[in-house]
């Protein structure tokens, strides 16, 4: 495949960039993304079940931060309407 840019023939090189896979000119420098690459996911149930124990241990993080949010406003508007 020759480049749009320098008409080189057969200068791009593959090159893997954040998970996914970029031609790029030898030439130019030209960037050229590989629609045709297919990336695999392995999933195994140690990694799900880790993922599953992560998700349920944020859950009273979150509830815990509302809170300290809802606390906070009710004070700013206690302190504003007792003026």
């Amino acid at each position: 495949m020759s480049c749009p840019n320098c008409l080189a023939n057969d200068s791009y090189k593959k090159v893997h960039r954040d998970g996914s896979v970029v031609e790029i000119c030898e030439y130019c420098n030209s960037i050229k993304e590989d629609t045709n690459t297919i990336i695999e996911l392995i999933v195994t149930p140690e990694n799900n079940f880790q993922n599953k124990i992560e998700d349920e241990n944020d859950l009273p993080k979150i509830v815990i931060y509302l809170a300290i949010v809802i606390f906070v406003v009710e004070m700013i508007l206690i302190v504003h309407w007792s003026q």
